[in-house]
């Protein structure tokens, strides 16, 4: 005798129907907190087009030793006839090269360009000083370099009878003067070295950018 599934008891015996429930078979969805969820070893790929930010600790130290590099090798170009001109813009776009290699080839902002240019020109500009400085004091050519230098200003002293520019080329001569001219010096050149590579790093990072974009 046929049962109606709805009917608890069968009507000929009033035994019990027992039903069993198919189970699902959609697995049960765990949802976590983003809080609990455990942050990911694995580098993630950054969109096509990003820019770097250097923040952390980590980026700065990849930004120095771009520029530290990127120096070095200006630096070392520079010791050749006609060396200069063309080390301080390759200082620049060397540390921009140097920083996207470190940075898994992300674009540079121009702003970020600049600063690694111009950290990178101060740094050709500190070894040429230094090397020089070592160079002239282990030749024992102190006194050879200063009788070439106020030689120098005579020769210009000579061509400007202007009276103003003579006392300023007598002052230069003296010894307290002649310390101020190799600051002096010193500061304008390497206030053109920072600014001159931190122009080129700019323009690099901004070609680099807009190549990237298309």
């Amino acid at each position: 005798m046929a049962v109606d599934d709805g009917s608890p008891f069968c009507p000929a015996c009033e035994a019990p129907q027992i039903t069993f429930a198919s189970r699902s078979s959609e697995p049960e969805v765990v949802r976590l907190h983003p809080e609990t969820v455990p942050p990911s070893s694995l580098a993630t790929a950054a969109p096509e087009g990003a820019l770097y930010h250097p923040t952390r600790r980590s980026d700065r130290v990849r930004l120095l030793r771009a520029a530290i590099y990127a120096g070095a090798i200006a630096a070392l170009l520079s010791t050749i006839p006609w060396g200069i001109p063309i080390a301080i813009p390759l200082a620049g776009i060397l540390s921009v090269r140097f920083f996207r290699k470190a940075a898994f080839d992300l674009n540079v902002p121009p702003e970020l360009g600049f600063r690694l240019g111009a950290l990178s020109g101060l740094v050709m500009f500190g070894m040429l000083v230094l090397v020089s400085t070592i160079s002239i004091v282990a030749q024992g050519a102190t006194v050879e370099f200063r009788d070439q230098v106020l030689e120098m200003m005579r020769h210009y002293q000579a061509a400007n009878p202007d009276p103003q520019t003579q006392q300023i080329y007598q002052y230069f001569q003296t010894p307290q003067g002649f310390v101020a001219m190799i600051l002096l010096f010193l500061l304008l050149s390497c206030i053109i070295i920072v600014v001159l590579s931190g122009l080129a790093g700019l323009v690099s990072a901004a070609l680099s950018q807009r190549r990237s974009g298309r």
